[in-house]
Order: C-alpha cells, then structure tokens, then sequence
C-alpha cells in the first residue's frame, strides 16, 4: 500500500487517481483554488498531491465552511436550513427593564425576525442579521406590516461583514449552540465584545450541557468517540440523517463568557429544544465592562445547572 503511494509521488499524471480523501483533503483543508503541488502528511508518510483546480469563489467557500472532517458542523450550514424549533420563540422579557428607546441594538442569528421586532416596538433602533436568506425575507415581509418600526434586517455573515458600527445591546438567542467549531465559537463572542459600546448590553440565551438526560448523555458520548468538541452532537433531521453539529455549554465555558462582563443576570431554566426534547438553558445578561477576570462561576448558580 504506502509502495503505490510513494509510486504515485513519483509520477504527477498518476497523482490524480489518489484516492477521494486525499483529494478532499487537498481541497477543503487547505482551501485550494489553482492546482499546484503541496505536500500532505497523512497516515505518516509525506505526500506531494495536487491541489485540486477550482474556482475560487468555491473554494473559499469549502475553506469557511471547515476541514474534510468538520464540514457538518461548520456553521455556514445555516445558510439553507430550514429552522423552525418546536418552540418557535424564547420571550426576552427579562430585558425590558434595560430597554430605552433610541438605544440601537443588534440581534445575531435574527431568523425570522419576530426578538429583533419586539426591541422595535420599545422604540429601539434595531438592526437584525442571519445567514439565511428566506429566513430574512419573511422578517422583512413581516417589517412591512408594522408602521413606526426602525428594525432593518440585513441577509448575511456577522463574522464576515464590514465594520457595523457599535451597539447599545446585543442580542443572541440559540446562537451560540450553531457554532460547534471552537474557533468560530470564539470569534463569535470576540466580535460581539468589540462592537459593543462603552458600556453596552449583552444578553445571550442558549443551551447548558444536560448530562442528566438520556437521550443527551449518550450523543455527547458519541461525539467524544468521533473527536468532537466535549458538548458537541449530531442533531438528527425530522425524516433522519445527521442534520447538524449543535453545542451544548459546560459551566467552565459559561463563565469564560461570563468573565468578560459585569453580570447583571444569569438564569439557568429548563426548556424544549429543536426537536421537542427537555433539555437546560441559561439566560445570561450583562454588561461591557473592564473588570478584571474572576476565578470560578457564580456562587450558587453552579449547582441549578447540574
């Protein structure tokens, strides 16, 4: 076997009858958009394989949607799913008290507008931005029924837009569960912290690692056989098959989060997810602030998540 492949490294026409994972390798790990020869270690040996020829457009979109192994759980899925959780809506309610009109807010991960429309109607200025096209054309349609709304809604990448400006509040609702992949988790969460203003609101409400149930204990188990992040799954689709890699926080990853702000709030509930599963939620509000990092969770709020 390595014989043929050191054989194959000798002979460039031979080198396109590699095998597909290598190919895929080439082309979605490296993000490759001209041919060219690099080299590629796998299973020990070095290789000199081909990049595959694509158009670039095409390539880089392989490239952000993530390495050969990843690519189900790269976030830019999103741009196409169909996302309609059995609980349609997550009221933010504990954030009126912090509402004031003329505030401008963002809202990431808008879907289809309805979190991003109730900040209008207390007289914010709101911006909401999600990946998905349809998504957003119902938010819009829905926009144009309400008179004396400042809500716009923008069909895009947050992580890749140009500078937005910066915000009195933003608002991310089952986000953070979308991004598996760490790297973008964090970016994530770096990119929110630096369009915030000088002392802006976060609130983010998303999903606590649920070891307790079942159903969940035996998916994070099978994503840590697969490699995966710890908290990681795969979401099965309605009619079967993988669907997508959601994320499930860990208290430690909680309050990394956490560490960066002044806490105003955080709650810790159950809930119902995608599917109409029981699962843990945390509701976190807090503001921008430069306090030093602290040490641990806080205090007894520790123990409403286990």
């Amino acid at each position: 076997m390595l014989g043929k492949y050191r054989d194959c490294c000798a002979n460039r026409d031979r080198m396109f009858k590699l095998p597909t994972i290598i190919r895929v390798v080439t082309e979605v790990d490296l993000g490759l958009c001209r041919t060219a020869w690099r080299p590629l270690l796998l299973c020990g040996l070095r290789l000199t394989v081909p990049e595959v020829a694509v158009p670039r457009m095409e390539a880089e979109r392989h490239y952000r949607m993530g390495r050969m192994a990843g690519l189900i759980d790269a976030y830019d899925r999103w741009r196409s799913m169909d996302y309609r959780p059995v609980l349609s809506e997550l009221p933010a309610e504990h954030l009126a008290p912090y509402l004031q009109s003329g505030q401008r807010a963002l809202e990431i991960g808008c879907n289809r507008g309805q979190t991003t429309l109730w900040l209008a109607s207390h007289g914010l200025e709101v911006v909401g931005i999600d990946i998905n096209s349809k998504a957003i054309s119902h938010a819009r349609e829905q926009a144009k029924k309400l008179a004396n709304m400042k809500a716009r809604f923008l069909e895009g990448d947050f992580l890749g837009q140009a500078d937005m400006g910066n915000f009195d509040l933003i608002v991310m609702i089952r986000v953070l569960t979308c991004f598996s992949r760490v790297e973008d988790w964090h970016a994530l969460l770096n990119r929110c912290f630096e369009c915030l203003s000088g002392e802006g609101l976060i609130y983010i409400h998303d999903f606590v690692m649920a070891p307790q149930y079942e159903s969940y204990r035996e998916r994070y188990s099978e994503g840590a056989r697969r490699g995966w992040r710890t908290g990681n799954f795969a979401v099965p689709g309605r009619e079967g098959g993988m669907l997508f890699v959601a994320h499930h926080h860990s208290i430690e990853e909680i309050t990394l989060i956490a560490n960066r702000y002044e806490k105003v709030l955080l709650n810790f509930h159950d809930s119902i997810s995608l599917n109409g599963n029981a699962c843990r939620m945390f509701e976190f509000l807090a503001k921008r602030s430069r306090m030093a990092l602290t040490g641990g969770v806080f205090g007894a709020e520790q123990g409403l998540a286990s």
